[in-house]
C-alpha cells in the first residue's frame, strides 16, 4: 500500500534527526517561537493534560480505558525529555525554555 502523505507537522525537536534521516530530499519549513510564548503555549495545554495524566486516580483508571492509558505512555516521555525529567514544576519550565533555544 502507497502512502500519498504530503506532509507532516512534526513537534519541535521530538522527531526531527528521524524525519531528516528518512526523508533527506524533502523540504522542511522551519517556524521558531518566542521560548516563553512556546514554554506558556505547551504549560497550558500538555502540561495541563500530563499533569492529569499523572495523577493517583488516572494512573489508576489508565488501566481500564485503551486511550487514557495510550495518552500517558506518549505524553510522559515527551514532557519528561522538554524538562529534563523534572516535570510540570517551575524547574521544569524552566529547562524546558532553555531546551527550545538549544535545540
Amino acid at each position: 500500500m502507497a502512502l500519498n502523505n504530503k506532509a507532516i507537522i512534526e513537534i519541535p525537536s521530538f522527531f526531527t534527526n528521524e524525519f531528516v534521516a528518512a526523508y533527506p530530499e524533502a523540504k522542511y519549513i522551519l517556524t521558531e517561537r518566542d521560548p516563553d510564548s512556546w514554554v506558556a503555549s505547551w504549560k497550558a495545554t500538555i502540561g495541563v493534560a500530563d499533569r492529569d495524566t499523572r495523577s493517583l486516580a488516572r494512573r489508576v483508571f489508565k488501566h481500564f480505558d485503551g486511550f487514557l492509558y495510550w495518552l500517558s505512555r506518549s505524553m510522559e516521555p515527551m514532557v519528561d525529555r522538554w524538562t529534563g525529567g523534572k516535570g510540570t514544576s517551575a524547574e521544569g519550565y524552566a529547562f524546558s525554555r532553555q531546551y527550545y533555544i538549544d535545540q
